[in-house]
């Protein structure tokens, strides 16, 4: 059916035509799934009934679409802030640069890069001096750890454990440390996948409270007699066992390589395990590292970036797991020797994306390599950015982290 779409200061919505491309007012939205649109009904009926390629006609695929923009509502549901009803309307009338001049917040700090009028080719982690929430006190997760471990597994959850105001729009920056959280904790596990968390935090407990005595002469002589002998590694105990961090390779990152510094929530959440995230991609500007401890507790967490493309980086050891965020792994080409990649090293690899076509189009590149079920199926992210981007080829729920599923 035909429609024109008004935006709610009166002006007609400009569309893309789902088979040319062609941009403009007035078109028609496709009466069956009512999420994509057309310039003319002649577009609308080559589309439908393309032969070219019958698995990639809407004909095909007008269903699943359908099923797609029935979680519109329950996308919009899950947040705790007073301001969702704005920010979930996928309005085009919704300015981002307004929304956080309405904090002050607009260009400052670790918003630089969270409007769509700046734009970076690469980036690099911001100064100490740059490197700022400029949010009230109470609008911001507190500069101390939990004070023992608590499963979180919404924003709801999130905010009262950390006494945030729900005027907060700081989700809007932790959605990416606090994906990674809900991987670890709640989405890997549920994969049969288990990083011995409570394990790491207790062997680094007992590690810190029960230093090594100073052996005494005896020993110490004894030991000199017996130093070019092999010890057996049976009868090495766990307490000797090197604890290594856990390391998590996490791919194609953009503008949360300057919001390093925000990474210090992920460590105050597991204060007693030691995590070391690598972040690769060809945004990095240059190389860094960067570290976080808390005084009294026993964990640290380290970030280092790397410049370039998965496939091409050397790891010293084999990661724990693999992250991407927002990675859209069917829309640029240079996933595909990545993919490869990743086949080979079969470690559990998970991934979020902005709307759930884009994670099946993901799967079915991988697919494309070899047939594969997916370890974790496609599934809401609780911990998505609270806003709904107006996406003009198409009405999909479109959060960033929208939704997050399990490759391996």
């Amino acid at each position: 059916a035909s429609t024109t779409v008004l935006g709610q200061r009166g002006k007609t919505q400009e569309r893309s035509c789902n088979y040319c491309h062609k941009s403009g007012p007035n078109f028609s939205l496709c009466g069956g799934c009512r999420s994509i649109y057309y310039c003319s009904r002649d577009c609308q009926k080559t589309d439908w009934n393309m032969q070219s390629n019958p698995n990639d006609n809407h004909k095909t695929v007008c269903k699943r679409m359908a099923s797609h923009m029935a979680k519109q509502e329950e996308m919009k549901q899950g947040f705790p802030f007073d301001f969702v009803s704005r920010t979930t309307s996928a309005s085009p009338d919704f300015s981002m640069g307004d929304f956080l001049k309405e904090y002050h917040v607009h260009k400052t700090g670790f918003w630089k890069w969270e409007c769509d009028c700046c734009a970076a080719p690469s980036y690099r982690p911001l100064t100490s001096l740059e490197a700022t929430y400029a949010l009230d006190s109470n609008f911001i997760p507190p500069n101390h750890p939990v004070t023992s471990a608590t499963q979180i597994t919404n924003w709801t959850e999130y905010i009262q454990l950390r006494n945030i105001d729900a005027h907060s729009p700081v989700a809007i920056l932790l959605t990416f440390p606090l994906t990674v959280f809900h991987i670890l904790t709640n989405v890997a596990p549920a994969a049969g996948h288990n990083f011995n968390l409570i394990e790491r935090c207790h062997q680094n407990q007992q590690r810190s409270a029960s230093p090594p005595a100073s052996p005494s002469p005896e020993i110490s002589a004894s030991k000199k007699k017996s130093k070019k002998k092999n010890r057996n590694p049976d009868e090495i105990s766990a307490k000797d066992q090197p604890i290594l961090p856990l390391l998590i390779h996490y791919l194609g990152p953009e503008r949360e390589i300057s919001q390093v510094e925000i990474w210090r929530e992920f460590h105050h959440l597991l204060p007693d395990i030691s995590v070391h995230i690598v972040m690769i991609g060809p945004c990095v500007e240059n190389s860094t590292k960067s570290q976080f401890t808390s005084e009294g507790r026993t964990g640290s967490l380290t970030i280092e970036t790397v410049r370039g493309l998965y496939h091409t980086y050397r790891s010293p050891r084999r990661p724990d797991v693999i992250v991407g965020c927002n990675a859209g792994l069917a829309a640029y080409d240079t996933w595909r020797d990545t993919i490869r990649h990743l086949l080979k090293l079969k470690v559990p690899a998970f991934f979020t994306d902005y709307c759930e076509l884009s994670c099946e189009m993901a799967w079915g590149n991988f697919n494309f390599f070899e047939e594969t079920d997916l370890a974790f199926p496609i599934s809401p992210n609780p911990f998505r950015r609270p806003i709904n981007k107006f996406n003009k080829a198409n009405n999909f729920p479109w959060y960033g982290n929208g939704f997050v599923y399990g490759l391996f």
